[in-house]
């Protein structure tokens, strides 16, 4: 990346800040964006609230738009390729939405997947996933994400195989947008069943 995140600092002076890479100089400039959250009739949760929408917007003008603050330009791009870019920049929860959106299911599977999709958000919010970018998700979120649907939902591993089914294709329907490149919940091995083992051991004792 030619650039650092942006991050807020606070102090006696309250900030944003980034830097970029100059290839002129092959050098890092240091950006720093007050944005008025300095004012002294501001409150503390409201210094705090502009100082982070101030990072976010700085995040997405880098990242998205593609800006370069030393000359302050944007890139030329074409409307295929915004759109593109807008889709490999959604979150966790944008891109599941937007891939159900996508999908030639019946109704009932549709309704299913749609419960899928809202309880993995809402687990994805109290892990705070929910404002990743889905480029950015890994195996790792989605067996954590698995992991906390199980304890606050108390799903069986009935339960969990089967919305992991779900999300195993609603994420794999966003390879075939060419969203992301591979599907995260692909490999995750899924939990022993009761009825499973039941006839396991039935067959083992020649029941």
């Amino acid at each position: 990346k030619l650039y650092t995140i942006p991050k807020v600092s606070k102090g006696k002076s309250n900030f944003v800040f980034f830097r970029y890479f100059n290839e002129a100089t092959n050098k890092w400039d240091l950006f720093v964006k007050k944005g008025g959250a300095n004012n002294k009739d501001l409150k503390a949760s409201e210094r705090n609230e502009l100082l982070k929408n101030l990072r976010d917007a700085l995040e997405y003008k880098l990242r998205v738009q593609g800006w370069n603050p030393i000359t302050d330009t944007y890139p030329q791009k074409t409307a295929d390729e915004l759109k593109i870019e807008q889709l490999k920049n959604m979150t966790f929860g944008q891109a599941l939405e937007f891939s159900l959106t996508k999908m030639k299911v019946s109704t009932k599977t549709r309704a299913d997947y749609s419960c899928t999709i809202r309880i993995f958000k809402l687990a994805a919010k109290d892990l705070r996933f929910n404002d990743y970018y889905i480029t950015d998700i890994e195996r790792v979120h989605i067996k954590l994400l698995l992991d906390k649907c199980q304890t606050i939902r108390s799903w069986s591993n009935k339960s969990v195989n089967k919305n992991l089914g779900y999300l195993r294709a609603i994420l794999g329907n966003l390879i075939e947008w060419e969203v992301i490149k591979y599907n995260p919940a692909a490999n995750i091995k899924s939990l022993p069943e009761v009825g499973s083992l039941e006839a396991f051991y039935s067959i083992s004792n020649g029941n």
